[in-house]
Parts: C-alpha cells; sequence; structure tokens
C-alpha cells in the first residue's frame, strides 16, 4: 500500500467551531479515506461524507457543487474538479461549505491516484519519490 499523509486533517468548520457529530463523523471519515485499500471503498466512503450534508447545506450550494452520484474514480475526480473551480462562485454563505466539500474530495481523489497507480502492472513502487 502506497503512503498516505499522515498529516491529512479536515481544515475546514471543523477546526473552527465546537465539535458537533457531524463534524466528528467528517474527522472520521477523513481518517477512513486515510486507511482505504480499494477504489470502492475510497466511493464507499466519498458517498457517506456526501449523507452528511443536509438540505439547508445543499441548497446554498452553487448548482455545479451539489452532490451527486459517484460510480466510479473518474466521478470522485471530477466533482474535486468542480468544486475547486467553481470556488470563486460561492457566496458567502456557502464558502466554507464548498471549500470543506473541495479539501475532502481532492484527498479522496489522491488517494485514489495512489491506490489505482499500486494496480499497474509493471510499477516499480520501491522508486517512488517522495
Amino acid at each position: 500500500m502506497a503512503a498516505t499523509p499522515a498529516s491529512w486533517h479536515f481544515p475546514g468548520r471543523a477546526s473552527l467551531f465546537p465539535m458537533t457529530r457531524r463534524t466528528d463523523a467528517i474527522m472520521g471519515l477523513t481518517e477512513r479515506l486515510r486507511l482505504a485499500e480499494t477504489g470502492e471503498e475510497v466511493i464507499r466512503i466519498a458517498e457517506e461524507y456526501l449523507g452528511t450534508l443536509d438540505a439547508s447545506e445543499v441548497a446554498v450550494l452553487p448548482e455545479r457543487c451539489r452532490p451527486r452520484r459517484l460510480h466510479c474514480a473518474h466521478d470522485v475526480g471530477t466533482y474535486a474538479f468542480d468544486l475547486i473551480s467553481h470556488y470563486s462562485e460561492a457566496t458567502s454563505p456557502s464558502a466554507s461549505l464548498v471549500n470543506e466539500l473541495a479539501v475532502f474530495f481532492t484527498q479522496a481523489s489522491i488517494r485514489l491516484t495512489d491506490i489505482l497507480g499500486e494496480r499497474r502492472p509493471g510499477k516499480d513502487l520501491s522508486r517512488r519519490s517522495a
């Protein structure tokens, strides 16, 4: 298994506001994401993360940043890209949430890249650069 950043953390609302059941759940999902060993596991964790959003949070998100079904690694990467590229469109009420989503889905996309890269035939992981 490829090394994942031990310093992954969730810099969104979890660090700015008192711990709530949602922020506690998100931190647990972030740790599970870091430890995931298959692409399917990463996708399941990402869908669980989206399930932590309530209707009022989804309502303030720009349309292209709203949760969607995740069927494969490409969907996770596309969603991460949409979140990052539409950050400037985030209104005040949604800016923090868009940032939170962008961080998590970027981490999910990176983890998928690590996992899928390990499965490439002939890949010599011992020569991997830091």
